[in-house]
């Protein structure tokens, strides 16, 4: 069974920590991927039979109804679950919910046709990051 979680605040989800750490700094081998909007923002945790196994951060600047999606991720052995799906939607979800318009986020060049399945849109040319191509995306709630 697949359940979800959202708490703002990284210190508070340390689930969502040690699942990013895995697959983004350990796997992907992505540096400096903490930031001052880790404390700010609202970070999804899906258990599957009770095990942490994806996650994903949205968050905003204040005063702005935009907010960001970004360090989503699914463990290897449970990738192709749509647990990513799942991670996306709660994140949206919550967006919504106090009151946010828009979602924007930077995804990596393989996950573009992930994102527009759910409904994003480009927006932009092909850039890198730390060596990894990605493109700009965003979606209107």
């Amino acid at each position: 069974m697949t359940t979800y979680q959202v708490i703002q605040g990284l210190e508070y989800c340390p689930d969502a920590a040690a699942i990013r750490h895995a697959i983004i700094e350990v796997e992907e081998g992505y540096v400096d991927t903490h930031d001052e909007y880790d404390q700010t923002g609202y970070h999804a945790v899906a258990y599957l039979d009770g095990v942490p196994v994806a996650t994903g951060r949205a968050y905003h600047d204040p005063g702005s109804t935009v907010y960001h999606i970004g360090r989503v991720g699914v463990l290897a052995p449970h990738r192709g679950k749509h647990l990513g799906i799942g991670i996306m939607g709660q994140l949206e979800s919550q967006v919504r919910k106090v009151g946010g318009t828009r979602v924007e986020l930077s995804a990596k060049s393989s996950a573009r046709t992930f994102y527009e399945q759910l409904g994003y849109s480009l927006d932009g040319e092909e850039y890198t990051i730390q060596g990894c191509p990605h493109v700009n995306m965003y979606k209107n709630l």
